[in-house]
């Protein structure tokens, strides 16, 4: 039997006798079962162990504010974890998978293309965009709907190219990288070329 305490933070588990999700292509079987076996109570002191894992990977203040109990976030790493290689390995698509179940708006309003989904739902310029910002919630620093450092830094040391093939300094290859960013649209060569005119590219 649930305990009507916890029973209010599941978002798949309500109470049923059956799993309603039982025979779905996603994972919402799987976190119908998590989350009733967290609701049940019975599970306190391997909680509090998952937690412990759960703080020390550096997760603790990850959609802290989204309402789920850290105990239920840390059962669903750790069932998650056991997947992965290692926990570290296990940490950033962990992450991307929460949200994609658990979205957070708090987080996902400073993401212009990236909404939580597990598949780049994007095309042309936007795509790239998407894989950019989800480089960036591995690095937990987008805060606002500007670049962040982590995106600027894969920018400017994966896509621009200093004195060799480009023409640009850096500051106007970040000029022109937070122009497409707003547009939604990418261009490898106006990042990089002077005279190259704003065009869309994947």
């Amino acid at each position: 039997m649930a305990d009507n305490e916890l029973l209010k933070y599941c978002h798949y588990y309500k109470g049923e006798d059956t799993n309603p999700f039982d025979g779905e292509a996603d994972d919402r079987n799987m976190l119908w079962f998590y989350e009733q076996c967290f609701a049940s109570g019975k599970n306190k002191d391997s909680i509090a162990e998952y937690i412990v894992e759960y703080e020390a990977i550096g997760l603790g203040s990850f959609s802290a504010d989204d309402g789920v109990p850290i105990g239920l976030k840390a059962l669903l790493f750790n069932r998650y974890a056991k997947t992965s290689f290692s926990m570290l390995s296990a940490k950033n698509p962990f992450k991307e998978f929460y949200l994609h179940y658990y979205p957070n708006e708090s987080i996902l309003k400073n993401y212009r293309y990236y909404k939580g989904e597990k598949m780049n739902p994007q095309n042309d310029g936007q795509s790239f965009w998407w894989r950019v910002e989800h480089y960036a919630l591995d690095a937990d620093d987008k805060t606002d709907l500007n670049l962040s450092p982590k995106m600027l830094e894969y920018i400017k040391h994966r896509m621009w190219h200093d004195g060799d093939f480009g023409t640009t300094t850096w500051e106007e290859a970040k000029a022109r990288a937070e122009e497409m960013y707003e547009k939604g649209t990418w261009s490898h060569d106006y990042l990089n070329r002077r005279d190259a005119v704003l065009t869309d590219e994947d």
